[in-house]
């Protein structure tokens, strides 16, 4: 089992939710080192046996992460990246600020041979199966030999994650055709296109709803506005449900093949709106496109049935 060094004080409610989040992992069976105010820690920890390495300091969200990380070497995120680097630890998780975490890696681990610049990927829900965004805003502003960098990091963290042997690449434009965007798109366009990658072309923002690609590429800047996009829209979705169900009261309701299409996270917010609702429902979709964790979940939020096999019949 891998061990996990958490940064116990990044976040809004840290230390307190990042701890009990720790002691949940850990009665997974995960192992886990927290990183912070060790005494603050302790005080959350209770009689739960995780191990703690003290280092106090904070780097918050409105901190310069650069100069943050040069002069609070006794940060929290610095102790957990120390962990990986001696080796006690296999990974770093993180709730806190994006920036002081990618600058403390590059400081204290390293970088890759052969990689100018480390990048975020963000797994997404996609309506097939999920799919990688990278870069999702570390590096604002990037040359076309990066943006190939990333698209071969891509790729390969969906061949990992996935089991998907040569994953779809699609490069993120204003448009399908070659010819679009700006210098730095067609520069990358004729890098992939030229490359070993499975490589499909442009992809468009709509596209992140069809599973035409496997990871969508793109700059930081653009990656993190279509991040935030995706979140804001998933956000409306549910508060639109909650208002229908509020406003009509609803007592029994049926969800379609198009609302599973969108993936297993998609449906499971929409247990979670059913849930509190207390209301009973219906689904109609395909077998296929329902995991096991996901019915179990379906049935705890008030699903009483699923029709399937449309193709076939109706059957129930």
């Amino acid at each position: 089992m891998s061990t996990i060094a958490v940064d116990a004080m990044g976040g809004d409610s840290a230390p307190e939710e990042v701890v009990k989040g720790a002691i949940l992992a850990k009665k997974e069976g995960v192992d886990v080192i927290l990183s912070g105010d060790e005494n603050l820690i302790k005080s959350y920890l209770g009689n739960e046996k995780i191990p703690v390495i003290n280092y106090p300091q904070v780097i918050s969200m409105d901190d310069d992460p650069a100069k943050a990380i040069r002069s609070n070497k006794d940060s929290s995120i610095i102790g957990a990246l120390n962990l990986v680097k001696e080796k006690k630890a296999d990974a770093v998780f993180s709730a806190g600020s994006t920036g002081a975490t990618l600058i403390g890696a590059i400081s204290v681990l390293g970088k890759i041979k052969g990689v100018t610049r480390p990048t975020i990927a963000s797994v997404l829900p996609g309506k097939e199966k999920e799919v990688i965004l990278v870069d999702s805003g570390a590096n604002l502003e990037v040359k076309p030999k990066v943006l190939y960098q990333f698209a071969i990091m891509g790729s390969k963290l969906s061949e990992l994650l996935f089991d998907i042997e040569n994953p779809r690449i699609g490069l993120i434009n204003n448009g399908e055709e070659s010819s679009k965007g700006r210098e730095l798109e067609k520069a990358t366009f004729k890098l992939l296109k030229s490359s070993q990658l499975n490589f499909i072309g442009n992809v468009e923002g709509k596209d992140f709803a069809n599973s035409k690609v496997d990871v969508f590429v793109t700059d930081g800047f653009t990656g993190n506005v279509v991040l935030k996009t995706l979140q804001g829209v998933a956000k409306l979705q549910q508060d639109l449900i909650s208002k229908s169900l509020k406003d009509y009261n609803y007592n029994h309701i049926v969800f379609d093949d198009d609302t599973f299409n969108l993936g297993d996270r998609h449906v499971n917010n929409v247990c979670e709106i059913m849930r509190k609702k207390s209301v009973t429902w219906h689904a109609m979709c395909r077998a296929d496109t329902i995991s096991r964790e996901t019915w179990k979940h379906m049935k705890d939020s008030g699903c009483i049935g699923v029709k399937i096999g449309f193709e076939s019949g109706n059957q129930e």
